[in-house]
């Protein structure tokens, strides 16, 4: 049974109930896990992995701890589990850089890949996933080009690429009615501008057309956004997510 059915706003992952928006006759559940679900496709949708970039760091002669690759691929089986999710779609950047295909972190990921053999797994690339030849087979990705529709939505990375909505393809095709992307790794600031440690990861939905979505990975950062008016923002803290009213957004 689909943990996630049973109505607007009462499904549960990991005993939290999801925040849900019906868009374009669909629904998507806002995971407190820093991903959405798309209840009608049963598909996982996230942003910003960035899978790598510690060991790309380290190749550089940085130091920094190890670990992340595996936390995130835990974070992710998790949720396959909890939503019992048939297809996983990557809104770009599931790599971080070339320098980051090292053989522990695509050992990491092709073991997990076997573990959810039946899962599809489609990536629109993000600026970062470049050389995706050099990618293990095994991985089993199906690449599509940015924007990738899939009615009524549309997946792209940058939302400043997104192109205008137009009506269709004239033979009875829907238009895409919201644009799912990543690439800003969003965060809102909670409270005034002199509260500066008051600031969380979130959902970003522009006018009901754009819906940014967090960075999925642990060691990605943040930036904070400056939403404008018909906005809507969903905050991810203490491990929920919360819309943030207009009237707080507009003390940032």
């Amino acid at each position: 049974m689909d943990p996630l059915a049973g109505g607007r706003g009462r499904g549960i992952v990991g005993a939290v109930t999801p925040v849900s928006l019906s868009l374009g006759d669909q629904t998507l559940d806002l995971l407190p896990e820093r991903a959405a679900f798309w209840r009608e496709e049963g598909a996982l949708i996230v942003a910003d992995c960035h899978f790598g970039k510690a060991a790309a760091f380290r190749s550089h002669g940085l130091a920094v701890p190890e670990g992340g690759t595996a936390d995130d691929l835990g974070r992710l089986e998790k949720l396959v589990a909890a939503t019992g999710a048939r297809q996983l779609m990557v809104a770009g950047d599931l790599f971080h850089a070339p320098s980051g295909y090292r053989a522990a972190v695509m050992e990491a990921l092709v073991e997990w890949r076997r573990r959810h053999a039946g899962l599809r797994i489609t990536l629109v690339p993000g600026n970062h996933d470049r050389g995706l030849e050099r990618v293990p087979a095994a991985l089993g990705l199906e690449v599509v080009g940015d924007p990738h529709v899939v009615a009524p939505f549309r997946f792209g990375h940058d939302p400043a690429g997104v192109p205008a909505v137009d009506g269709g393809d004239g033979g009875g095709t829907p238009a895409p009615v919201v644009t799912l992307c990543g690439h800003l790794h969003p965060a809102v600031r909670l409270g005034g501008r002199r509260e500066r440690g008051l600031c969380a990861p979130c959902f970003w939905l522009r006018r009901d057309a754009v819906l940014v979505l967090p960075s999925f990975g642990s060691f990605t950062g943040s930036a904070v956004i400056g939403p404008g008016p018909g906005d809507r923002v969903f905050a991810v803290a203490s491990g929920r997510v919360l819309e943030v009213p207009g009237e707080v957004l507009g003390k940032g």
